[in-house]
C-alpha cells in the first residue's frame, strides 16, 4: 500500500521528488517489517530454549521411567511365581492341618 502511495506521489512530482516521496512512504513499512521479524526471531529463540529444557528434562526422566517399568515387570513376575507356589502348597498345608 505504501508502494502505491509512493508511486502516486512520484507521478505527481518530478522523478527525484517522487523517488524521495516513495522512500519516505516505504521506510516505515520496512521498519515495521524488520520489527516483526526481530520479534518473531526472539520468539523462536525463546521457544528453542524451552524445547531444549524440555528435552533435557525428558532425558533425565527416561532412565528413571525405564527403571520403574523394569522393576514393575519384575515385581509382577515375582508375584505370579509366589502365587503359583502358594497354590501348590495349599493342598499340603490343608493336609497338615487336618487332625
Amino acid at each position: 500500500m505504501g508502494h502505491a502511495r509512493g508511486l502516486t506521489a512520484g507521478i505527481q512530482a518530478d522523478f527525484n521528488e517522487g523517488w524521495s516521496a516513495t522512500v519516505v512512504q516505504c521506510n516505515p513499512m520496512f521498519e515495521e517489517r524488520d520489527r516483526g521479524i526481530a520479534r518473531l526471531t526472539g520468539e523462536i529463540h525463546t521457544d528453542n530454549d524451552y524445547i531444549r529444557e524440555l528435552r533435557a528434562a525428558l532425558e533425565k526422566v527416561q532412565p528413571v521411567s525405564g527403571l520403574y517399568y523394569r522393576d514393575s515387570d519384575k515385581f509382577v513376575e515375582l508375584h505370579k511365581q509366589e502365587k503359583a507356589q502358594r497354590e501348590r502348597l495349599e493342598p499340603l498345608i490343608a493336609v497338615a492341618r487336618q487332625p
